[in-house]
């Protein structure tokens, strides 16, 4: 049989995707995942003026009420940068002058749960699930120090405090994909759209997220 000695490695690769599909998402075992994120700035106007994107990360919790439906607890940082370009534009077009911004981000801390609900079979080793979850939002920003130099000369240097903001309720809700990579852990990548009660306009931004998840 000439081709005997291909007939090993050939039945092991076979087997492979059979053993990523055994025993996911059963009611009642539970799952812990981390990931990145990559937030992005969407309202109101000042907020997409001012910050730049930020990567964050987070962790989460889960419990598997069925065998298509997650009951999910997570706490995400989502940091944005604040973007010194937008200084420089609003004095306008002054030749000799820079602007340097020295601290001013702002740190948004999230506590939310929720449910992940899965379109795709338990055992499948591609899955697909909309998650929806109401959160709580904790919003500070860092110390500010704005430096106006003309010609190298500094002409103005004033500190800006910063502290807390109010924390608010918002929601958020969003898609993903998850693939099984081992029995017992998989991948997963997807993007949430987030939605904060602030006064006055509300602040909205969305995350771009991807990282690993454990279910013993």
């Amino acid at each position: 049989m000439k081709y005997a000695k291909y007939l090993v490695p050939v039945l092991l690769l076979c087997m492979i995707p059979a053993s990523l599909v055994f025993g996911q998402r059963k009611a009642g075992t539970f799952s812990i995942g981390a990931y990145a994120n990559y937030g992005l700035p969407m309202g109101p106007e000042e907020f997409k003026d001012y910050f730049d994107p930020g990567i964050g990360f987070g962790g989460e919790i889960g419990y598997n009420i069925g065998e298509k439906t997650t009951l999910a607890a997570s706490f995400t940082a989502a940091p944005f940068k604040i973007k010194t370009d937008a200084f420089t534009e609003e004095m306008g077009d002054m030749e000799g002058y820079d602007v340097e911004v020295d601290g001013g981000n702002l740190r948004t801390n999230i506590i939310s749960v929720g449910i992940n609900q899965y379109f795709t079979a338990p055992d499948a080793a591609l899955g697909f699930f909309v998650a929806v979850a109401g959160g709580y939002y904790m919003m500070s920003a860092e110390d500010a120090t704005i430096t106006v130099k003309y010609q190298g000369e500094t002409v103005y240097d004033e500190t800006m405090p910063g502290g807390d903001a109010d924390n608010k309720f918002g929601a958020n809700a969003g898609v993903g994909l998850e693939f099984q990579v081992a029995p017992i852990a998989s991948v997963f990548a997807g993007a949430k759209y987030h939605y904060v009660f602030t006064e006055d306009d509300a602040t909205s931004f969305v995350t771009i997220f991807g990282g690993v998840r454990f279910q013993p």
